[in-house]
This record gives structure tokens, sequence and C-alpha cells, in this order.
């Protein structure tokens, strides 16, 4: 793990090329790899599963089952969480996606 963020806290993993930074919070079962970049005041908790070139950032809490990859952005005060599915050229996500499960 390379930057200056919290280290990972419950079963969380952190592996690859990712990048933790700032005040960034990595807890639960969430797993970070590939080149992703967590900063910033970013949550990443529960299952989430960063990967990819994802970039987490600014206040951003993404957790549940969300899997974010490919070269998404997600930024602000952006919420993801449930079963969202974030990946490759996604928009960039900056404001609360309720993701309802069916």
């Amino acid at each position: 793990m390379a930057g200056t963020g919290c280290p990972p806290y419950g079963n969380a993993n952190i592996y690859g090329n990712a990048n933790i930074y700032g005040n960034a919070n990595i807890h639960g079962n969430a797993n970070i790899h590939g080149n992703a970049n967590i900063h910033g005041n970013a949550n990443i908790h529960g299952n989430a599963n960063i990967h990819g070139n994802a970039n987490i950032y600014g206040n951003a809490n993404i957790y549940g089952n969300a899997n974010i990859y490919g070269n998404a952005n997600i930024y602000g005060n952006a919420n993801i969480y449930g079963n969202a599915n974030i990946v490759g050229w996604a928009p960039r996500a900056h404001q609360t996606l309720p993701v309802r499960e069916r």
C-alpha cells in the first residue's frame, strides 16, 4: 500500500498497485486492488470492491456490495451502495446514487 492513508481495518485488503492517501478509510471486507486510487476523505467499507483504474476521492462513500472498476471516477459527496456496478468509462458520479435491490 502506498500513500499515507489509514491502514485497512477488519478483513479489508489492499494489494497490487492500489494507493490510499489522505484521510481515506478502508474497512469491513472491502477489497482495493489493481491501479485504484483512494484519497481525500473517501470511505470504502462493507463488501465493496474497487479495482482497475478507479479513482475515489472527496467525501465519497462506497459500501454494501458495490463494485467500482475500469476508469470510473467517484468524488464529491457521492454514495454508492447496494449491488451497484460502476464500470469502464462511467460518467463521473458526484451526487447520491441510490441503488435499490430487486
